[in-house]
């Protein structure tokens, strides 16, 4: 299973926060100590160890309480999202115990407001000066249920009898609006459309029924409001099934995410509750193309060290190679492919920080990279990617330290456009620290990574979140990410608009939809970007493309 987990050292300015619980050298240990624990006050008492929580709704979630087992301590530094929480909590000590309690609802929750998706929480405490530091962390993460982008469930009413004998069979559809004025069937939720429409077919006009929905948009914003007028289905675009009496409501989306909670009322009684889980994006056409662009690609499959080997990453760097200078319009001279025992740390940090520094201002580049990576034992802040000659009990000396690639885009590469997409994450099997459920092994590297887009013209995409492990798939020979990006290059992903052109845009809703559909639910890539032209062609195809399977 492959691994990787990175870490940005311009946050820990604002992570770090001196205390003194108590007067004193500090560092005594409580009696029975144990591990620090995390309590989230809204949800009850219980305190949980550190490991993945499943909870409903965490982006709700406002106050978290950190118990840490230590009379007095030297410092502390708690992150949310890889963010120190400084501004948003309070230390104190209690007989014997610490408490650091974190308000995410002091100044607006800005910067620490929890999402609908895996969250990180970790601290590091140091007892005294010089001492080891204590280290714990969790993720926060929705139930583990696929999150499928609608859902339907039938709700009998009374004796159920006009649930089962009126509305038809095929339930509540949603079309959307196409630019001349049709409307289609969504049948995914992506779409440009600026509105949809809900119908619900009956046999017949039942005065009574309605459409009440609740809308949930981005930071928050929602209202529920009620729709529905009747059509007879003889006819016309946005008429039912022929013969069918269809009741139809109008919402209209906000650019980004839309989340509809619909009810098909019968005066008082729910039919039907459905909800559709919609993205819009803004109409585009793709940028024109200027400047060069060029790659590193790494795949590490073959370790010098025992029990690292992979299956397929050396197989996901060459196909990805393969793919830019064949049909991506990379000339072979600005792609450097280093795989396997190609892959060294020298040979590594020469492609990193000599061969980019070539770029120019105009150009893109594109780090594509799958293999191992590891967290530092001793200090958990630090994290490397693990290289073809690294040595395990010498990091600092024979792996990448991930900082490195954050000092390559902000120091070395003047292209204003950098792409990075990373086949890794962070499982702990190259330290052999335990089984998948071990909160060691918990990928933080997804949330690390994010900070790298945190500056203008970025665009970061990762296989997998934060509790999650980047699977391989024999039947692919390769990795289920990499598989995905190959296919979506190929001419999958070329569906909003359908013009022979793959987008980032196009290609980064592709691989978030297609990869959970393919992993069961296990696994769900992740981006961030700040200010990168999501209209940025990265592929040409033809336009008889073939199925999005």
């Amino acid at each position: 299973m492959r691994t990787a987990a990175w870490i940005v050292l311009s946050i820990v300015a604002l992570a770090s926060l001196w205390i003194a619980a108590t007067p004193g050298e500090g560092g005594e240990v409580a009696s029975g100590m144990g591990a620090i624990q995390l309590e989230l006050p809204e949800l009850g008492e219980r305190r949980y160890a550190p490991g993945v929580l499943r909870v409903p709704e965490p982006e709700k979630i406002r106050r978290l309480v950190l118990h840490i087992p230590l009379v007095r301590i030297h410092q502390a530094f708690p992150k949310i999202n890889t963010i120190g929480t400084g501004l948003v909590q309070k230390i104190r000590a209690r007989q014997d115990e610490v408490l650091c309690d974190i308000d995410l609802s002091l100044h607006q929750g800005r910067h620490y407001t929890l999402k609908a998706e895996d969250n990180t929480v970790e601290i590091k405490v140091v007892p005294r000066p010089g001492a080891d530091p204590l280290y714990a962390k969790w993720v926060i993460a929705p139930p583990k249920e696929p999150q499928a982008w609608q859902t339907h469930q039938r709700a009998a009413g009374g004796n159920g009898s006009l649930a089962r004998a009126e509305m038809s069979t095929d339930g509540l559809v949603v079309l959307e609006e196409l630019e001349d004025g049709r409307l289609s069937r969504l049948e995914k939720g992506i779409t440009m459309a600026k509105r949809v429409f809900l119908q619900a077919r009956f046999p017949r006009r039942e005065e009574s029924v309605s459409l009440r929905i609740h809308w949930t948009g981005e930071e928050g914003a929602e209202r529920t409001f009620s729709v529905g007028s009747w059509s007879s289905g003889a006819g016309g675009a946005k008429a039912g099934a022929k013969g069918m009496a269809t009741l139809e409501g109008e919402v209209e989306l906000k650019l980004g995410q839309n989340q509809l909670d619909v009810e098909v009322m019968h005066g008082y009684t729910a039919l039907s509750r459905s909800t559709y889980r919609l993205h819009r994006r803004a109409p585009s056409a793709p940028t024109a193309v200027t400047g060069d662009k060029w790659a590193v690609v790494i795949g590490v499959s073959d370790y010098r060290a025992d029990g690292l080997d992979l299956r397929y990453a050396n197989r996901d760097a060459e196909a990805i190679r393969d793919f830019l200078v064949g049909k991506g319009g990379f000339r072979s001279e600005r792609v450097r492919l280093l795989s396997d025992q190609r892959a060294t740390y020298q040979e590594v940090r020469t492609a990193l920080f000599s061969f980019l520094a070539a770029t120019q201002p105009e150009d893109l580049v594109l780090i594509f990279l799958a293999g191992h990576g590891v967290q530092d034992a001793v200090n958990p802040d630090n994290f490397f990617f693990l290289v073809h000659d690294s040595e395990v009990g010498n990091l600092g000396g024979t792996a990448i330290p991930m900082w490195d690639l954050s000092s390559v885009m902000d120091f070395t590469i003047r292209a204003e456009r950098i792409l990075v997409f990373a086949d890794t994450c962070h499982s702990g099997a190259a330290l052999d620290r335990g089984g998948a459920n071990d909160s060691r092994n918990l990928n933080f590297f997804n949330k690390y990574l994010e900070v790298l887009a945190n500056k203008k013209g970025r665009l970061v995409v990762t296989a997998s979140q934060a509790h999650e492990s980047s699977l391989e798939a024999a039947k692919l020979s390769h990795g289920v990410f990499t598989s995905s990006l190959l296919r979506g290059l190929g001419g999958s992903a070329d569906d909003n608009p359908a013009d022979g052109v793959i987008t980032a845009s196009e290609l980064v809703d592709y691989v978030r939809t297609t990869v959970p559909e393919e992993t069961g639910g296990e696994q769900h890539p992740s981006f961030s970007e700040q200010g990168f032209d999501m209209n940025f062609p990265l592929a040409y195809v033809r336009r008889d493309k073939p199925s999005r399977r």
